[in-house]
């Protein structure tokens, strides 16, 4: 089976007041279609850098990571957001939602943009929405919403495309327990339905142990194995 990502001894420094901060020291792995990535780590560890740089929204130190045969290197800044755009479904701690819009027009918001016309982005915004549990919600504003409402709809504004790829860092990070874990629950099962490969940032080791792999950023280097 062919890899749809491929990450090749990245590293990642960053210059502070004239020092260089090493975050990442060689992380190395191939993700395929239909797999869920867990990446582990201590505080400061370089989990949200890793998610950035593997989102196209920082350039690795040294390293290189490909999407299905593409090196990241070789594409322009034009490509780079061809390729967040049509392949990477991002999710964040906070759902980042636009509250001027109902639950349904944030949903269609990632279609229309791309040029679908509005009744075919209603109805897969609609299709998504109801397929996470929120047919009762489509009108209502952002603001009356409960927190993990707001999170499942940041998934199905990320899915609603239904890219090979999904990155989320740390989505349940803000909820009590029970409401993550049905967050959780909704995000592997969409992902799982679409055949979309999820790499997720999180400290919950329960969670993490739930996914099919788990990579533990260990002194900035990547080491997969299960979570104990």
């Amino acid at each position: 089976m062919n890899s749809i990502l491929s990450v090749h001894n990245v590293h990642k420094v960053f210059v502070q007041s004239s020092v260089n901060v090493h975050v990442l020291k060689g992380v190395t792995f191939n993700l395929y279609p239909k797999d869920s990535v867990a990446i582990l780590g201590l505080s400061g560890s370089g989990k949200s850098t890793l998610l950035h740089l593997l989102g196209l929204l920082d350039v690795p130190t040294e390293g290189t990571i490909e999407y299905d045969g593409e090196s990241f290197h070789t594409l322009s800044e034009n490509e780079r957001v061809r390729v967040r755009r049509d392949k990477i479904g991002f999710v964040f701690q906070k759902p980042f939602l636009i509250g001027e819009l109902n639950v349904l027009e944030n949903v269609m918001l990632p279609l229309l943009i791309e040029g679908r016309p509005s009744v075919i982005a209603k109805a897969e915004a609609e299709d998504m929405l109801c397929s996470i549990g929120l047919k009762e919600r489509l009108l209502f504003k952002v603001s009356q919403l409960s927190g993990g409402e707001q999170q499942r709809v940041s998934i199905a504004r990320a899915l609603v495309k239904k890219p090979p790829l999904l990155l989320a860092d740390e989505p349940t990070g803000n909820l009590d327990y029970e409401t993550g874990n049905k967050v959780f629950e909704a995000l592997t099962k969409l992902c799982a339905d679409q055949k979309t490969a999820l790499i997720m940032v999180t400290h919950n080791r329960e969670l993490a142990s739930r996914m099919s792999r788990q990579i533990h950023l260990i002194d900035g280097v990547g080491v997969e194995g299960a979570v104990s």
